[in-house]
């Protein structure tokens, strides 16, 4: 029985083909093909392709530890920003994503 689609599973496929072929290759098709549906199925979860990279945002985002706030804002920024290379460096072909015009 093949498991049911979600917004979750869509976005974590969308991840998934970013790491594997970057930014360039990402089409609906392409993952309705990795979940194995059409496309058009797709857009009941994700609107359109720029809510589909804003939920892969989210995904990564997701990663983030839980922030301990230190005496002085700098080192928490500094750990902050840390945490948020090391995330990144997970997902290198992702970076684009978060460079995108708003």
């Amino acid at each position: 029985m093949r498991e049911s689609l979600s917004r979750e599973r869509i976005l974590e496929a969308a991840l998934d083909l970013i790491d594997e072929s970057g930014l360039e290759a990402l089409s609906m098709r392409k993952i309705g093909g990795s979940l194995g549906v059409q496309a058009m199925s797709l857009y009941r979860y994700v609107p359109s392709k720029d809510a589909l990279l804003d939920g892969v945002q989210e995904v990564i985002l997701a990663d983030l530890a839980p922030q301990v706030r230190h005496s002085d804002w700098q080192s928490t920024a500094s750990a902050m920003a840390r945490d948020f290379r090391n995330v990144l460096a997970r997902h290198p072909r992702a970076i684009p994503v978060f460079s995108r015009p708003a």
